[in-house]
């Protein structure tokens, strides 16, 4: 169990600090106390200081030396071709290259995950665009991670048109879900959103339920 800061009621978090100037790392969860609760590592507020100058001072160096020595992408067996969000190989999908570091081997790491860490990124990629574009527009969304996956359609289904979503690695595929401001006009926010699939979405635009109904009846007429 974890312990409770005093101050927030909420367990600790890394630079929370104590009266006598130490600072919180984390929490030791393999080592459990004889009060039930997890042992904590805390160090001076000096020793956490040399670290993250430690710490920064690899970063640079690794930069540099990655600067001047660009890696090379590894290619996918498959396709030959560099890999793609999304690219599914050996049980793990793929994110991204890290373009920050060059490894011995002179290639450039890569970053793989399992399905909810992959389905987890392109939710994110979802609130990031949301964020910019309400910047865009004048205002500050207030949409989460947590709410979006909160909100997905569990059965991976369009709700408007009922077709199956997926994440597709091409931009614009016409089943990856999308973003929808269901009122036009209050924004990407909590509860005026809703995932649909990128066809749904293109369908309904930012036109209103009696103009799409009108361009259905139209669409019925003519056929």
């Amino acid at each position: 169990m974890k312990r409770l800061n005093p101050e927030t009621g909420k367990p600790f978090k890394a630079g929370d600090k104590r009266e006598d100037g130490y600072v919180f790392q984390n929490y030791q969860l393999q080592k459990i106390k004889d009060n039930g609760y997890f042992q904590e590592l805390w160090i001076s507020s000096s020793t956490r200081k040399k670290r993250e100058l430690t710490a920064r001072k690899r970063h640079i160096k690794k930069k540099e030396f990655a600067k001047n020595n660009p890696g090379k992408r590894r290619l996918n067996q498959k396709t030959g071709k560099e890999f793609k969000l999304g690219d599914y190989v050996d049980g793990r999908y793929f994110l991204s290259y890290n373009n920050r570091y060059v490894r011995l081997d002179g290639y450039m790491p890569e970053i793989w995950g399992n399905w909810e860490t992959f389905h987890r990124f392109k939710i994110k990629s979802l609130k990031v665009n949301a964020h910019y574009r309400a910047k865009k527009e004048g205002y500050k969304s207030d949409l989460t991670i947590d709410y979006l996956l909160d909100i997905f359609p569990k059965d991976f289904k369009c709700p408007a048109l009922g077709i199956k979503m997926e994440w597709g690695n091409k931009k614009g595929t016409r089943t990856s879900p999308s973003l929808d401001k269901i009122n036009p006009d209050k924004g990407y926010m909590k509860g005026n959103v809703a995932i649909i699939s990128l066809k749904a979405n293109s369908i309904k635009s930012d036109a209103t339920p009696k103009e799409v109904i009108k361009v259905a009846k139209w669409l019925e007429e003519i056929s």
